[in-house]
């Protein structure tokens, strides 16, 4: 069942973007050496034979480009790739531009290949204002290479067990352990390959009756943890993503608002000390230039580092 069977083809460009922004800011990651525990709120199985599609029992799938915004590690915004999806959505318009690295040099902007799954984060946070503090929030898991094959074969074991729900509802302990290689084409430096989104996962135990949680967690003042509830202490909303709707491909007009208004970089590219050019294309004044409708090239599953 295709992103248009769901209605997201149909429903507001308005709305899609409200919904896809509302969910983009919620990626799961981890410093080195850190450590979370999560509640999964969907199963992990091997991924959908075709991406940007439903298929009964698979994980959501895409393709996707991740731009880095004025060399700004912390700004970096995902934009769906519309190749093989073109009679729903049009051709990719990421896919048709270029940036330049440092040397000047035109590169393509890669395609990456990437699963994704909702879980409720249960580290506790404050809002801005310190108004509110939330003891725990849905967040995106992306999953790629390696983990999402370590993932999904702990969901078979579990189903394979006799738990029709796999992963789903089930505590886990996520850590990021330093794993350093030396990288490619980066004058044999060492470099973190260790995935953003952890690479070692320990099991503790099912969610039988939300928000009673398996395991007694702390807050940071050394107080019982409230389990799976809101700020009011209301239920926390237990749905997984709407993913059509959270990963809905970036309007015509928004992708030339990030090109015009930014100097655009290929995150998954970008290594430290690299830089890219500000040298604005003539005609248009946009920060990153624009090529031949082509593809970008795609990225291996472990050739990113997250």
């Amino acid at each position: 069942m295709g992103w248009w069977a769901t209605g997201a083809k149909q429903a507001d460009q308005e709305k899609k973007d409200q919904a896809r922004r509302g969910a983009s800011g919620r990626r799961f990651w981890l410093k080195v050496g850190e450590s979370r525990k999560v509640v999964f709120l969907e199963d992990v199985w091997p991924s959908s034979p075709e991406e940007g599609k439903f298929w009964p029992d698979r994980t959501f799938s895409v393709y996707e480009h991740a731009l880095r915004l004025n060399n700004d590690f912390k700004q970096v915004e995902f934009c769906t790739c519309t190749k093989g999806l073109e009679s729903e959505f049009g051709p990719c318009e990421v896919c048709k531009r270029r940036w330049k690295d440092g040397s000047g040099k035109e590169q393509v902007f890669t395609r990456l290949y990437r699963n994704f799954t909702t879980i409720v984060d249960m580290t506790p946070w404050s809002s801005d204002d310190g108004s509110k503090v939330y003891v725990c929030s849905k967040r995106i898991l992306v999953l790629k290479g390696e983990v999402f094959e370590l993932l999904a074969g702990k969901g078979k074991k579990k189903r394979e067990g006799g738990d029709p729900q796999g992963l789903k509802n089930w505590l886990v302990d996520i850590s990021r352990i330093s794993l350093m290689r030396k990288a490619k084409g980066q004058g044999g430096k060492d470099q973190e390959m260790a995935p953003r989104t952890g690479n070692d996962f320990e099991i503790l135990g099912k969610v039988a009756s939300p928000p009673q949680l398996p395991v007694k967690l702390k807050m940071p003042d050394g107080s019982d943890h409230p389990g799976l509830v809101m700020p009011d202490g209301k239920p926390l909303d237990m749905a997984p993503f709407d993913w059509p709707k959270a990963l809905a491909p970036r309007s015509a007009s928004e992708i030339e608002g990030l090109f015009s208004s930014n100097i655009v970089m290929d995150d998954s590219q970008a290594r430290p000390g690299m830089t890219a050019s500000s040298e604005a294309p003539s005609g248009g004044g946009a920060k990153a230039t624009a090529g031949a409708a082509s593809p970008g090239g795609e990225a291996g599953a472990d050739e990113v580092p997250y």
